[in-house]
């Protein structure tokens, strides 16, 4: 992620100036490593932080970049939550990889502010189990899998603009196998709205006066 600050060169700015000015430089949250409980609770802090500093400095979307294989299925919805409950709209944007809780988080970002770079991958597949014991505790475990899978893959058709079903459908048709899209097809299914990453440009300018 790329950003252009520009400040007149004719004034002679010292650097605890400049230090005041960095509210003003976008706010941008990065994704990466895996989804865990202790990394939506980070990525719950600084929505709420960027949230804030957002409304100070009126910036009108928070860029999501998105680098991950994945993980925990609960801390995606903890993350989610945070998005659905922020003021400010945001933007998602994936560089390299966004896979699994990864990729549904993408589709979190605003209709119209999704971005993907051109040569990044999403994988999309069910919630796993992985979990051993006792045949009771196995199929509630699985009934509870079953149960946010369905939610998940609602979730991320209501935010690309697609019947209920869309996703989950293309994954039963490729027999439950994990889904692999390049930026192309993510597009065609308009889990992005953009190809490419995108650049900001930060325009600051200081005011004087004098008086006695």
């Amino acid at each position: 992620m790329n950003y252009l600050l520009n400040i007149d060169p004719r004034l002679h700015t010292t650097s605890e100036q400049i230090q005041k000015l960095q509210w003003k430089l976008p706010t941008i949250i990065h994704v990466h490593g895996d989804f865990t409980e202790e990394s939506a609770k980070n990525f719950r802090q600084e929505m709420e932080m960027a949230e804030n500093m957002a409304i100070e400095s009126k910036q009108q979307h928070i860029p999501i970049v998105i680098d991950s294989f994945g993980g925990d299925a609960y801390g995606l919805m903890s993350m989610a939550d945070a998005i659905k409950s922020c003021s400010i709209p945001v933007a998602t944007i994936v560089e390299g990889k966004a896979m699994s809780a990864g990729a549904f988080l993408l589709t979190y970002g605003a209709e119209g502010q999704r971005y993907m770079a051109p040569s990044a991958t999403v994988m999309i597949h069910n919630v796993a189990s992985g979990r051993s014991g006792r045949n009771e505790d196995l199929q509630k475990h699985s009934n509870e899998v079953d149960r946010i899978s369905k939610k998940l893959f609602r979730e991320m058709a209501k935010n690309c603009g697609k019947h209920e079903s869309y996703f989950y459908d293309l994954y039963k048709q490729n027999e439950h196998a994990d889904l692999y899209w390049d930026a192309n097809e993510s597009l065609k299914h308009n889990l992005v709205n953009h190809i490419g990453v995108p650049k900001f440009k930060v325009n600051v300018s200081l005011d004087f006066s004098f008086s006695l």
